[in-house]
């Protein structure tokens, strides 16, 4: 879901199971049963459609970006708190 919201960009457009395949590193097909999964949840957290991509649904949404601010708070402890550099922090 944060590759999903970074690669919609601000408009939250629609985003390719073979962009988010090539992002992440997998297979297409890996990509496209995912994101069924993420569709069927009840709350939707994806809105899907076969050949035409994926975007965020407003839950979608808002998981993401609570998904980003925990990977920052993350970040914030190990450099802070365990003295990891900042250009190491992220990996």
């Amino acid at each position: 879901m944060k590759t999903i919201l970074e690669l919609s960009g601000p408009e939250d457009g629609r985003v390719t199971s073979n962009a988010l395949a090539e992002r992440l590193g997998v297979r297409a097909a890996s990509v496209t049963g995912m994101l069924q999964k993420l569709a069927s949840q009840r709350p939707s957290l994806v809105i899907y459609e076969k050949h035409r991509g994926v975007r965020l649904s407003s839950t979608g949404k808002h998981r993401a970006w609570e998904i980003v601010r925990h990977h920052r708070l993350l970040e914030l402890f190990l450099h802070n708190v365990l003295k990891y550099p900042w250009d190491e922090v992220h990996e």
